[in-house]
């Protein structure tokens, strides 16, 4: 896109695409998952570099815009709105090309310009590269680089400049954005600025150190505490801040209240009289071996989140490191190595605490944990095994786990009940820790002998979700790993819970996305439908307004939907009764009906615009009722029938009209018939006379010879003896037309072998090739049938006279319109131009010299053939043969 029409998108609301750039980033701010890209319908994409394989929806507006809520426009301004009040920073580029430097800005909304003080004029045509700096890490710019590459969305943390030199932290998303075609046209990026955040966490990091090296300096308690103290006022941004420590012994050096530090020595770590227990987030401050050290309040006057409650934790944790640390100092209890454990301990459990608040996902969570407890721990190999009710997950591992180790516990369908070790925890509430594995009952007998610890992962309310395994050397079990595992289980444990709430919430907002996006899709569909729908569709609320009425309802009416009361739609749509000529009343208005909680069907009316043409329409109604039963409104269909109407009249009147034709032909073929039996029979007596007479004269020719008088009798007989086979032609015609068909099975291959044997007679001395193919049976008069085929083979057989060697081909042919039976010769054939004379009657191309014959035989074959129901056909050329057929229908 050029600069010039990204201008005007960013900047003139009419010309945004309303799905478009903008609508993906509002949907981004409103926080759709940024692990997805969306087209400029607002579809959702799946990257690659060709995103032609993602089918396209059609889009459609519904005809009733004008009478529901927002149009495009005000959407458009209200999205653009939103971008420039949004507090994050949005930029978008061009997505091609992309240069070494980064691809083009094109557009910032107000929080970028506050964020990084440059302004969009100084900003368009530049490049990201403008906000790198020396610290920019070069890592995370070519992270983004290659996702740039491969079309794909990367999340990173980045420090950027402003224009001032400044430098601060953001944490930055980009992600591509399509047309409506599918192909990638900009970038989208929208960054937050988590300085503060990171500050924050510097701050901590920083201050858990300081506070360590404190304590280990020897710092009076009080002083080691009150910086805890101020770390915690600083991260959870409340003053009120305090250790109720239980009386002992050991703490004797914790000064008493209002000496520095906020404490209740009432030795049970309950929260002072008066003191409002839902104030304030409680975390015991448990000691090594489990012992109660006392409370850590933090009155906060707002509720606690999951990340809250980790930190809380973590400085529970630290606190109670301290104490532990300055009462064995005290007591002498502790061995430096000891002590250094603990330390050690205490920083892997705070860097636990920091990387776990990092994870996102359960795997996520068990493989940061398992990474730093494993080392801690000098352990082999470790688990985390998560529980599905009474069945174990594939568990996730860190080292050398053992093959038979994770060949057992990947089986399907493993149980508690399968592994004994587990259920002994699950069951016992605590920690166990063997010096042995082989020791424990049912154990796997293929591994060696090691050292075997574990520790139950519970919910914040105590329900069991899995358990935290490590292996090492065998060996004893010191305290303070067995600490180390505790306390580590417990805030996995709450780490866990956290994850798969968070999962959990993901994976309803994806699905609740894509049922939006579904229902989007559907609606964007029935529109369509709607819209190209040749029916009219109509319907209105519960309050009889309408809310439906598609371009077909409009064109049947030549007029919009109007927002008018049910009691004027007769009139202002200009509905009639059938006869075109009675004007509805609202009652009888097929959508009041529906709407009244009637079921209307085919209910016929007649719509006479004032601009348009007169429409006769059947249409079909109901009402709309929720699940519950309630109103909905009512939907009804109209079908335009006016051309039926007119066919069904113009049908009536051809049907009249054919039927008196018919009636007229059929009176013709019987006057026909008669005529051609009684022509037929009343000719018969002259031919019958000349025949006699010409005998009787050659007898009497024979006493007195003349041989011209005897040539004029031959004449005078061959006559007689042609007209004697006119009429036996004519007869035979005439049966074809008026024999009643008998239909039943026609074997075609049995009336082919009897016609060969009728025409034996005269392939004496003829070389007659016969070349039949299969012929199969057919349903059909059996008698016409024979005829038909023997007299295209008495053609064949006569038209082939002049050849030294007869050909004669037959065959079937399946087609889609029945069987097609073909005889094919190589005789003298026919111009093509005769064709249509062939099946006449009487209708010859030879004379008798030639060929002898009535013209009777083809046109016989042709009325046979159209009283089953087929046609005939042929096709040939002068001197090269010719091919006559007819098909048959399958079934009459």
């Amino acid at each position: 896109m050029k600069e010039s029409s990204l201008s005007a998108c960013c900047h003139d609301p009419a010309c945004w695409p309303g799905r478009g750039v903008l609508g993906s980033c509002w949907n981004r701010l409103r926080g759709r998952p940024t692990g997805h890209g969306y087209d400029l319908a607002g579809n959702q994409h799946v990257w690659g570099n060709s995103p032609a394989s993602r089918p396209h929806l059609p889009r459609s507006r519904m005809p009733l815009s004008e009478l529901s809520g927002q149009t495009d426009a005000e959407q458009l301004i209200l999205l653009r709105s939103v971008l420039d009040h949004a507090n994050d920073a949005v930029l978008i580029t061009e997505a091609e090309p992309v240069t070494p430097l980064g691809p083009r800005i094109l557009y910032a909304n107000a929080a970028f310009t506050r964020m990084t003080g440059y302004t969009l004029d100084e900003l368009r045509g530049q490049t990201p590269r403008i906000l790198q700096g020396p610290r920019s890490d070069r890592r995370v710019l070519d992270t983004i680089r290659e996702a740039l590459q491969r079309w794909e969305q990367v999340e990173v943390e980045l420090i950027n400049y402003r224009k001032d030199g400044s430098e601060f932290w953001v944490e930055l998303s980009i992600s591509p954005v399509a047309d409506a075609r599918g192909w990638y046209t900009h970038w989208i990026a929208i960054q937050r600025d988590i300085t503060q955040r990171k500050r924050s966490a510097e701050y901590l990091t920083r201050e858990r150190a300081e506070v360590l090296e404190l304590s280990a300096q020897g710092a009076p308690l009080s002083a080691v505490l009150e910086r805890l103290r101020g770390m915690a006022r600083h991260h959870f941004g409340t003053p009120d801040v305090a250790f109720e420590l239980s009386g002992s012994a050991s703490l004797a050096a914790v000064p008493a209240p209002g000496t520095g530090l906020d404490s209740a020595l009432d030795g049970a770590g309950h929260p002072p009289a008066g003191e409002d227990p839902t104030a304030a987030w409680r975390q015991p401050v448990t000691g090594l071996w489990g012992r109660h050290l006392g409370t850590l309040v933090v009155e906060a006057r707002r509720a606690a989140t999951e990340d809250d409650l980790v930190q809380l934790a973590a400085l529970a944790q630290l606190a109670a490191l301290l104490i532990d640390r300055d009462a064995a100092r005290s007591a002498l209890e502790l061995s430096h190595t000891e002590l250094q454990g603990a330390v050690r301990r205490a920083e892997v459990l705070t860097a636990l605490g920091d990387v776990l608040q990092q994870a996102l996902t359960p795997d996520e969570v068990a493989a940061r944990a398992m990474d730093q407890l494993g080392p801690a721990l000098e352990a082999g190999s470790m688990l985390v095994v998560r529980l599905d009710g009474d069945l174990i997950r594939m568990p996730a591992t860190w080292g050398d786990t053992p093959a038979t180790i994770l060949e057992y516990m990947s089986r399907p369908g493993l149980t508690l009940a399968d592994a004994p070790a587990l259920r002994q925890v699950a069951a016992g509430q605590e920690g166990l820790y063997v010096e042995n594995y082989q020791t424990v009952a049912g154990a796997l007998p293929d591994l060696p002998a090691i050292a075997y610890g574990v520790e139950p992962l519970r919910t914040p309310d105590g329900a069991l979700q899995g358990f935290l395994v490590a292996w090492r050397r065998p060996g004893p079990w010191q305290q303070g790993a067995r600490t180390l595992m505790r306390r580590a289980a417990g805030t996995l444990g709450l780490a866990l819970e956290r994850a798969e709430s968070q999962a959990r919430i993901a994976q309803q907002g994806e699905q609740l996305r894509q049922n939006n996006l579904d229902l989007q899709r559907e609606r964007t569909f029935l529109s369509s439908v709607l819209a190209n729908l040749s029916e009219g569709v109509v319907a209105c609320d519960e309050a009889g307004r309408l809310t439906l009425f598609n371009d077909s309802t409009k064109r049947f009416h030549g007029v919009d939907a109007a927002p008018l009361p049910p009691e004027e739609w007769a009139q202002h749509y200009e509905l009639f009764a059938g006869d075109g000529v009675t004007p509805l009343s609202t009652e009888e208005v097929p959508l009041y009906r529906a709407w009244q909680g009637e079921q209307v069907r085919e209910a016929e009316l007649v719509i006479r615009p004032r601009n348009g043409t007169v429409r006769q329409l059947l249409a079909s109604g109901q009402p709309m009722f929720t699940p519950d039963g309630e109103a909905l409104g009512a939907v009804v269909t109209m079908r335009d029938v006016t051309a039926r109407k007119a066919a069904e009249v113009q049908l009536g009147r051809s049907n009249e009209e054919l039927t008196r034709r018919n009636a007229e032909l059929r009176a013709a073929n019987d006057e026909l018939e008669a005529f051609a039996y009684s022509a037929s029979h009343d000719l018969r007596t002259p031919v019958r006379h000349i025949k006699s007479f010409s005998e009787l004269a050659r007898k009497a020719l024979a006493t007195t010879p003349n041989e011209r008088a005897s040539a004029h009798l031959g004449r005078v007989e061959a006559a007689a003896d042609r007209m004697s086979t006119l009429i036996d032609a004519m007869l035979l015609l005439s049966r074809s037309t008026s024999t009643p068909l008998k239909t039943g099975p026609v074997n075609l291959q049995a009336l082919f072998d009897r016609a060969v044997l009728d025409l034996a007679p005269e392939l004496v001395d003829r070389d007659v090739e016969w070349r039949p193919g299969p012929l199969p049976v057919v349903v059909g008069d059996g008698a016409m049938l024979g005829q038909a085929l023997g007299n295209l083979l008495a053609n064949a057989v006569k038209f082939t006279r002049p050849r030294a060697k007869a050909v004669i081909e037959v065959w079937c042919e399946d087609g889609p319109d029945g069987w097609t039976i073909l005889v094919r010769d190589n005789g003298v054939g026919f111009e093509e131009k005769y064709t249509q004379r062939l099946f006449g009657a009487f209708q010859r191309l030879h004379t008798d010299r030639e060929f002898e014959g009535t013209g009777i035989g083809l046109a016989t074959v042709r009325r046979i053939v159209l009283r089953h129901g087929g046609v005939v056909s042929a096709t040939g050329a002068l001197g090269a043969g010719a091919t006559f057929g007819f098909t048959l229908p399958r079934e009459r």
